[in-house]
């Protein structure tokens, strides 16, 4: 329930849908078991476990999905093995070379031949939709698989008007002013000493953390380089990296926000489950309105 990671996208506009409807079109793209010439592929997964077919969790007009992500794993270094061979035998056979094409043919042939006996990697990757609020948001730091999570959300529903989450201020610009101030003017925000320097035009990189901002090392460090990821607190509640495309890396929500719900019985799992996505959705929601308003608000062109 809790996100490790968090990519924000903005809604564009309003997103008008029930439980009742998102959850019959989430089902016509429920994931599956892979057919024997699939290698991968995305489906919707109930985000209350395996014995569960409901694909919406719902509470407080927010709405909690999973979704799955499965692939085919062949090994590399078998496949190599097996074109080699066949490169072997048709060049002993033919007395020439194997052309590229021909290699390719192999390959293809060997990756078809080994698909329906190839191990199944899964992933699971949750995603939160506050319309109100007007932010998606998925558990994860990588954006393609982001897009993709968002890809299937927009299949399943018609249309998905949304853009990645972006301030007024240039972030990186923003954080280094920060670092210098070593200080956080807003609200419930605090700095963490965890900071990534990087050159403006590429080149080496420099990585600071539990080294106070006003030393000496991380003020000469700031000379020439942008400040490409901070460490931030956000009240009592969580912490986290935030990086120059406002992704929220290594995020970790502290026990005295996560134990809120401790006094509901455990065996109640709905019932504890529900308690701990309200408790969920409002920090965020609080958290993300901070971040952004210390980067100048969302920008207005979104």
């Amino acid at each position: 329930m809790w996100f490790k990671n968090l990519s924000c996208f903005v809604l564009t506009k309003g997103l008008a849908i029930d439980q009742e409807t998102l959850e019959k079109q989430c089902g016509a793209m429920r994931t599956g078991e892979l057919t024997r010439e699939q290698v991968s592929k995305w489906g919707f997964i109930s985000p209350w476990g395996e014995d569960s077919e409901q694909l919406v969790h719902a509470a407080d007009g927010a709405y909690r999905l999973a979704v799955e992500y499965q692939e085919k794993i062949v090994p590399a270094a078998i496949v190599n093995k097996q074109v080699k061979e066949r490169v072997r035998e048709l060049e002993k056979r033919e007395g020439r070379p194997a052309r590229k094409a021909e290699r390719d043919d192999f390959k293809e042939q060997v990756i078809k031949t080994m698909l329906p006996v190839a191990f199944v990697r899964s992933k699971i990757v949750q995603m939160v939709i506050l319309p109100e609020a007007k932010f998606v948001l998925i558990d994860s730091a990588a954006s393609a698989q982001a897009e993709s999570v968002l890809s299937l959300l927009r299949q399943a529903i018609g249309s998905l008007p949304v853009v990645p989450l972006m301030t007024s201020v240039l972030p990186e610009e923003q954080f280094k002013e920060w670092v210098e101030d070593t200080e956080v003017e807003q609200g419930n925000l605090q700095l963490v000493e965890d900071v990534l320097f990087k050159a403006a035009e590429g080149g080496a990189s420099a990585k600071f953390k539990d080294v106070p901002f006003d030393s000496d090392t991380v003020q000469s460090a700031m000379a020439g380089n942008m400040v490409k990821q901070i460490g931030l607190q956000y009240g009592e509640d969580c912490s986290f990296v935030l990086d120059g495309a406002l992704v929220f890396r290594r995020l970790k929500f502290d026990e005295s926000l996560t134990a809120q719900s401790d006094d509901i019985d455990k065996d109640d799992v709905l019932a504890k489950t529900d308690a701990d996505f309200v408790l969920f959705v409002g920090s965020v929601t609080q958290m993300l309105n901070e971040v952004t308003e210390a980067l100048g608000g969302i920008d207005a062109e979104i």
